[in-house]
């Protein structure tokens, strides 16, 4: 920055007057000093095959303003024909650092000699005073670029060493084809492969592998590189892609580390017709109707051409006025049903032959029904099983609750007498209580729940046992359910030994309370 004091005055006769002002003046650094090289760190050295390294630094200065454009360097290579090299500007120091972009190969050359020159963003400019005048404009020579007076560039030549590596051994081919007819027998010879050590100070051994092979077909001979099956062949495999089989060899040597080559045989499995056509599905659907009616057979092969289709069908055993086919011929069949046909379910031989004659016979499960209700047959009748199944498990649910129910209900009565009851002074309603006499037990058939009662009725006319085992005398429902509720179930604490078969071990006070009359007929209507 420049500072100028300038001062203004006139011509006046008596008094000459003037004025200043001060003109501040920046001044911006052009760059007029070329970058120069001035030396270089690092080995110098590339291990072959290695990438990412950096050899070499250059270390440049410039007289220009430091982090200006005329200050900051950019760098070229020269001589890299592969383009193995590229170099880049360290941001702080302006130092160019070489880096490996990619491998070297020592058997190309051990040595590699580049030029790198060095310049600045901005480009080069030049100002020379040619004349000063007292006045007016100063005579200058300017030059910019690398027009003529301009500076040029500074280089230098550096020489990159490459070391020598363990290489992985190559083949020959990286891709090999080869021709292999399926089931074809174990032992097959399929091809061979070879490899070469690429390493010229020291070459070597190296065995082959196999390493990738999907479905376990073939083997390579370690020594000699020759393939043979140990699986038989089958093209219908799902790792046989558009009749391809993949198989991925490797050649490793014994260096340290251990290096591996890999090659690709791609085998053409040849097709044989080892397969039958089929039907895509075995149950079919047809429309009863008081006319002919038809449906498709479709059919499939999975070997190729020419053992596939167009296909011949053909049905067997005793069909005539029942099914035919129509047509008989191609990927498609129509199965005719004739009117005489029943509805239901019906099993049919089909068989289809491939353009070789190779054939497969195949049961056909068709169903004939009614189209008007719904189109597929087997769901209608899926529909109606379940729904009959339902209804099954209904009936047998209220036979296992109505067995229960019976269980419970029978009574088991023996020939006694029945005792008077005694009412007290309040009123309330007592049962005599007895001990079980001898010979009193009731013999019931095995399964059959008994129980046995001491009661006796104060009216006997009415509460009369008349049996020899298991007779009794059933009277009206509201005669019943009277003298029960007015006599012996008006929710008193009546002693459990006298109705043992009201309450049971497994029954509550609850239950005893809400037993009504009316079950109480029930139970002896069920006995």
């Amino acid at each position: 920055m420049f500072t100028i004091l300038v001062e203004a005055k006139d011509h006046g006769e008596v008094i000459s007057l003037s004025s200043s002002t001060t003109v501040v003046i920046h001044v911006r650094d052009g760059n007029n000093h070329i970058p120069t090289i001035t030396g270089q760190t690092g080995t110098g050295k590339v291990i072959e095959d290695e990438t990412g390294s950096s050899p070499l630094r250059l270390h440049v200065t410039d007289k220009d303003t430091p982090n200006s454009p005329a200050w900051r360097a950019r760098y070229t290579i020269k001589g890299d024909d592969g383009e193995h090299f590229k170099i880049e500007t360290d941001p702080d120091t302006n130092d160019g650092i070489l880096t490996v972009v990619k491998p070297l190969d020592f058997e190309e050359g051990a040595r590699r000699e580049l030029s790198i020159s060095v310049e600045n963003e901005a480009p080069y400019f030049s100002c020379k005073v040619k004349e000063r005048t007292s006045s007016g404009l100063w005579t200058v020579d300017t030059s910019e670029g690398d027009g003529p007076g301009a500076g040029q560039p500074h280089s230098v030549n550096v020489i990159i060493t490459v070391e020598d590596a363990n290489d992985p051994p190559v083949f020959s081919v990286a891709v090999k084809e080869a021709v292999l007819e399926e089931n074809a027998p174990v032992g097959t010879w399929i091809e061979k492969v070879t490899a070469v050590d690429p390493d010229s100070t020291h070459a070597r051994d190296f065995v082959y592998k196999v390493g990738s092979d999907p479905a376990g077909w073939v083997t390579v001979d370690p020594q000699t590189g020759d393939i043979t099956t140990v699986k038989t062949p089958d093209r219908e495999s799902p790792h046989v892609i558009n009749g391809i089989y993949t198989v991925l060899l490797h050649a490793e040597d014994d260096g340290k580390p251990a290096k591996t080559g890999t090659a690709t045989l791609q085998i053409h499995v040849i097709d044989q017709n080892d397969n039958v056509p089929q039907p895509t599905s075995h149950n079919l659907d047809v429309c009863v109707s008081d006319s002919p009616t038809t449906t498709n057979i479709t059919a499939f092969d999975i070997d190729s051409n020419p053992f596939g289709g167009p296909f011949t069908f053909e049905l067997l055993g005793d069909v005539k006025g029942k099914w035919k086919l129509n047509p008989l011929h191609g990927y498609t069949a129509g199965l005719v049903k004739e009117p005489g046909v029943y509805t239901g379910q019906h099993t049919i031989d089909l068989k289809i032959s491939d353009m070789q004659g190779k054939f497969g016979v195949h049961n056909l499960s068709v169903t004939v029904c009614d189209c008007s209700v719904r189109a597929n047959c087997r769901t209608r009748i899926a529909s109606n099983a379940k729904a009959t199944s339902g209804a099954i498990g209904v009936v047998f649910a209220a036979l296992i609750l109505l067995l229960v129910l019976l269980l419970m209900a029978v009574v088991c009565t023996c020939k006694k007498e029945f005792a008077t009851l005694e009412a007290d002074s309040s009123g309330e309603t007592l049962l005599v209580s007895n001990t079980e006499n001898p010979g009193t037990d009731c013999k019931v058939p095995d399964g059959v729940m008994a129980v046995s009662a001491d009661i006796k009725h104060h009216d006997p006319s009415k509460w009369q046992s008349l049996h020899d085992g298991m007779q009794h005398t059933h009277f009206s429902a509201k005669d019943i359910e009277q003298n029960f509720m007015d006599e012996y179930f008006t929710k008193r604490d009546y002693r459990r030994e006298n109705l043992p078969y009201l309450l049971d071990d497994e029954w509550n006070q609850t239950t005893w309370n809400s037993f009504t009359a009316k079950d109480y007929h029930h139970a002896h209507q069920v006995e």
